[in-house]
């Protein structure tokens, strides 16, 4: 293994055992995706599976962050299932938190210019989504209504 990979993994290691963040399989189970059973089943790279094995020796071992990283990917994609069942809910969240996303703050300069503004006015949930992925899934949000006695209105807060 190469010198760097090795001195970078330690020290991932060493923090995530430090930060007591549990082992990857943990995470999986707990986003509801089985875990893996070995090394081989985990990634479709024998070299990686191998020195995985050699460094941890039970996949139940494995540290979270190479876990994500090193995870065999999705058919004609470049993240495994893991990194997005797992990061994808939080991505969104953090984008539909931050401030930019409320229109109170937006003005052309925000976006680069008028082009860059055209396109936030114009945008949906369903084009970001579709067009930062291979498929076109249903894509849906609605706001519940906020319930006040006597008035019908609908709740633009997150």
């Amino acid at each position: 293994m190469n010198a760097i990979v090795a001195e970078v993994a330690v020290g991932t290691i060493k923090e995530s055992r430090q930060l007591r963040i549990q082992p990857f399989n943990e995470y999986r189970k707990r986003f509801n995706l089985k875990p893996y059973t070995s090394f081989r089943h985990f990634t479709d790279n024998e070299e990686i599976a191998s020195t995985l094995e050699e460094l941890y020796g039970d996949i139940d071992t494995l540290e979270f962050y190479p876990g994500l990283l090193l995870e065999k990917t999705r058919a004609g994609a470049i993240f495994g299932e893991s990194m997005v069942e797992m990061g994808a809910p939080f991505s969104l969240k953090g984008l539909l938190g931050n401030p930019i996303c409320s229109p109170e703050y937006w003005k052309p300069s925000t976006f680069g210019g008028k082009v860059g503004f055209d396109i936030v006015n114009s945008a949906t949930l369903k084009k970001l989504v579709c067009l930062n992925t291979r498929t076109c899934p249903y894509v849906a949000f609605r706001v519940p209504a906020e319930k006040k006695p006597g008035r019908k209105e609908q709740s633009n807060e997150l």
